[in-house]
């Protein structure tokens, strides 16, 4: 009887050491700069990523949010959360069913989130010229807008954004190069809008048509402010083009006073 009881003892132990080895080992780096080790939980989600460690018995599965993970390596291979997420099945380790191990004894723990440690301290972006309707006239400008914290890393925040355009006219009405507000624009920052920890925003022109206002200047600046909740406001401003540079619409509007060639859509608008 001793000897049967070890002999399946030891048949259980190959198996799970078997199904054990079927699952990857996690590297996880966190965007804070720590890493942990571990096996990915069953429990993992499009919200929280699970790690469990321990031995026998003893197991712990600790939760951290994806936009607290900066890479998460499965035997050595880098991999994305979606990738993840869609092999979870093959990749994750489900709770061993023991005996005594009832749901109400696993221990899960929530990892305070590290954004509490996080400052947001700056902010850059990037604008162009951008049209998003059928005529052949740009529409306004198309930002990608990222935040960074105190690390240099790049982070997604709550609260709000404000721009505005200045530039500057040539007619005889305005001294030439006196600056003035062109636009100005003001939008929500929701967490969901960023991706990969840059959110994309658009500023229609809504008081100028460039195209059509010969008199204005080609080019601005353009200023953004990021109202972040728990954090300071951070400002950043760039020079932009009002309008894309082209010698030949340039000649079209010497001659014609329309930077739009004959026969090409453009929108209807007048400026008094």
């Amino acid at each position: 009887m001793f000897r049967l009881s070890l002999l399946l003892l030891a048949c259980w132990s190959s198996v799970a050491t078997l199904k054990a080895a079927e699952v990857p080992a996690a590297r996880v780096t966190m965007v804070d700069g720590r890493v942990v080790t571990g096996e990915i939980d069953d429990a993992t989600d499009r919200d929280h990523l699970w790690i469990r460690r321990g031995e026998g018995r003893v197991l712990m599965a600790t939760s951290y949010k994806w936009s607290e993970v900066e890479q998460v390596e499965l035997d050595g291979q880098p991999r994305t959360s979606q990738q993840l997420l869609e092999s979870l099945q093959k990749i994750s380790k489900p709770w061993p069913k023991y005996p005594l191990l009832e749901e109400k004894d696993r221990l899960r723990i929530k990892q305070p989130s590290a954004d509490a440690g996080r400052r947001a301290t700056s902010a850059s972006f990037v604008a162009r010229l951008s049209n998003w309707d059928g005529d052949v006239e740009p529409d306004g400008y198309l930002v990608e807008l990222t935040v960074f914290d105190q690390f240099g890393k790049a982070m997604p925040v709550r609260g709000t954004v404000q721009a505005r355009l200045v530039g500057e006219r040539t007619s005889s009405y305005i001294v030439p190069g006196e600056p003035e507000e062109l636009e100005r624009w003001s939008d929500n920052l929701s967490l969901d809008q960023f991706t990969d920890n840059v959110v994309t925003l658009r500023l229609p022109f809504r008081s100028i048509r460039p195209e059509q206002q010969v008199e204005l200047a080609p080019g601005a600046i353009l200023e953004i402010e990021v109202g972040a909740f728990g954090h300071t406001r951070l400002a950043s401003s760039t020079a932009v083009p009002t309008r894309v540079f082209n010698p030949v619409r340039d000649r079209f509007e010497q001659r014609t006073g329309s930077r739009c060639a004959p026969g090409e859509r453009s929108e209807r608008w007048s400026h008094e």
